[in-house]
């Protein structure tokens, strides 16, 4: 039975605790951390776990730890999760630069821990079947993603306006949108970008982001996001030679249309969601290899970076994978 810690009883903290509760014969929620201790007792009492105010000293306790604490403290908390032996399960943004990013593989590795971030797009049915078939394409030239929403400016207080402790748009959002690129098309040799936002306390401040990643040969993949869009917007799609896939409105239905004037067709045989959760355990049961560990997450940490350094200088910056 493997022993879970959960570090932050916020939204995030709250759908992974359950998320992972439905197995009951794998695992347990043994202990919640938060320095709010009313929302830890709140979410402890779901699950009968214990409360601490301070997430270390928990650490004795479990076995794995959940980090869904607010971005900036995810670096610091994980290397010393996995300083203390603890399998270490982070969600996005893994850090808000690489350099921490970094600092995270080379803890989890001397610590020969396990790891896994967060991501969700990817692992969605749509974008799921879309990788699996993506053959029934061509070879691709053009993939794309647009999530668009409007985030009030009051409600955009605290540390979420504050860069240094979100990373603002480009760690809350858009780290999902690059994850799902990635997985699809492989790493890129270059990015290109712009950022806006609507206050400016900070040059790197995003809420909008257009984002370019260049491919060798013809492809090229793109993303645009915001939360200072008054019309929400969420829909991708890939072309390539032969066809193209894309979404409805809102990434719940695919469909395929041909090289011809004929109506595009959905494709109702999705393959089911993939489940990270599940997953996780299978990761620390050494039955699986994690599909998105720090190591990998590093490579999206600097693809963050690199978005926002390309927007800041006005010029398109190489890449090049460290892991």
């Amino acid at each position: 039975m493997i022993k879970l810690g959960v570090i932050g009883a916020g939204p995030n903290g709250t759908g992974n605790a359950r998320n992972f509760a439905k197995y009951t014969e794998r695992c347990r929620i043994a202990a919640i951390s938060d320095p709010v201790l009313p929302a830890a007792e709140t979410l402890a009492r779901e699950f009968g776990a214990a409360v601490y105010e301070n997430y270390e000293h928990m650490l004795d306790h479990v076995d794995a730890v959940l980090i869904c604490s607010p971005n900036w403290l995810h670096p610091e908390q994980s290397i010393r999760c996995a300083a203390a032996g603890k399998h270490i399960w982070c969600e996005k943004p893994m850090a808000l630069c690489s350099a921490d990013a970094y600092r995270m593989v080379e803890a989890a590795d001397a610590a020969k821990v396990k790891t896994m971030i967060g991501f969700s797009v990817r692992f969605s049915a749509v974008h799921q079947t879309m990788k699996q078939r993506a053959s029934e394409l061509g070879p691709l030239v053009s993939v794309w993603s647009r999530r668009t929403a409007w985030w009030p400016l009051e409600v955009m207080k605290g540390w979420r306006r504050d860069y240094p402790k979100s990373g603002g748009l480009m760690s809350e959002i858009m780290v999902h949108e690059i994850d799902w690129l990635v997985d699809l098309c492989g790493w890129p040799e270059a990015i290109t970008a712009r950022i806006a936002s609507r206050y400016h306390n900070h040059p790197k401040d995003n809420e909008h982001v257009w984002i370019t990643l260049n491919y060798p040969g013809q492809l090229t993949a793109t993303a645009e996001g915001s939360c200072m869009s008054p019309m929400p917007d969420y829909y991708q799609g890939a072309t390539g030679e032969k066809a193209t896939f894309f979404t409805n409105k809102w990434g719940s239905e695919l469909y395929l249309q041909p090289p011809t004037d004929k109506q595009p067709t959905r494709i109702t045989e999705l393959l089911p969601d993939f489940d990270k959760h599940a997953h996780f355990l299978d990761v620390i049961e050494e039955r699986a290899q994690s599909v998105a560990d720090f190591r990998y997450g590093a490579g999206i940490t600097r693809l963050a970076e690199l978005t926002l350094d390309s927007a800041i200088q006005k010029q398109t910056l190489p890449f090049t994978p460290i892991y």
